[in-house]
This record gives structure tokens, sequence and C-alpha cells, in this order.
């Protein structure tokens, strides 16, 4: 159940011919990245019962830069936090630093690259009343009878 590091790119096309994937040429892309993750996130087939579940796949999407640009906002902001909180807690004013960005154009940088799709998630629907759900005892007991695998 661990992340698989990278992206992914997400295109849509018309098939000529049923069953045959579209040229990629055809193909339109909805966008994607080289950076992102893809990972399982526990899935409740029965709500408020923890025995029954499946993992389902999710897929995420980022641009390093986006990122890099929001952690120096970030980082600006808890510093001037905090030296505000010092100033109100009795330490001198010019001993604090309060930081600014160079220009109100930073504040545009975490988002100027635009990667399309961020998120994505295309899995089987399995529905309550398709399964035979599983008390905890039907789970131990499972673990102790010798399974029949012919």
């Amino acid at each position: 159940m661990r992340a698989k590091p990278g992206g992914f790119h997400l295109a849509i096309g018309r098939e000529d011919t049923p069953g045959v994937p579209a040229a990629t040429e055809k193909m339109m892309s909805l966008g994607g990245s080289a950076f992102g993750s893809s990972y399982f996130v526990k899935e409740q087939i029965i709500p408020s019962d923890k025995y029954n579940f499946r993992p389902r796949r999710h897929s995420r999407n980022w641009n390093p830069w986006n990122l890099i640009n929001g952690l120096i906002l970030i980082s600006m902001s808890i510093n001037n936090v905090i030296s505000w909180l010092r100033i109100v807690n009795g330490a001198q004013p010019l001993k604090c630093s309060f930081e600014n960005p160079s220009s109100k154009d930073v504040f545009d940088e975490p988002w100027k690259e635009h990667i399309g799709i961020n998120n994505f998630n295309m899995d089987l629907i399995i529905k309550q009343e398709n399964i035979s759900p599983f008390s905890r005892d039907d789970i131990l007991k499972s673990y102790t009878e010798k399974q029949d695998v012919t």
C-alpha cells in the first residue's frame, strides 16, 4: 500500500473502430505532469463498518516550482506571525524581523504553472449489495481454516 512516485497525463479521443484506441495524434490532452504520486485510500463499502472496505487508487499531479514558490510565501507568513507574537509578549520590535515579497506578483507564483488535471481516480464501482459482508469473527476464522485452492 505504498505511494508510487510520478505523475500522469490524461488524454481522450474518439475511437474510429470500436475497441481500438484512437491514434495518438487524434487524442486531446487534458493535462498532466511528470511530478505526482499514486496511492491507495481506504474506501468504505458499508458505511460505518470497519471490516468491509476496499483500497481505491488515487493519483495526484503537482508542479515542484509551484510548491517551492508557495513554500516561500508560507515561510514569510510564519516568520511574520512569530515576530508579531514575540512583540506582543514583550520583545523589542527592532529585534524582530518582518518579511515581505519583493513585489505583489510573487503572490501569483504558486499558481503560475498550470498542469491541467490535478487529481484522477478511475476504479470499479463496488456497491454494498454486490458483496457478502464479513464480520470480525469471519475474518479471524479464515486465517485458521485450510483453504481448498483447486
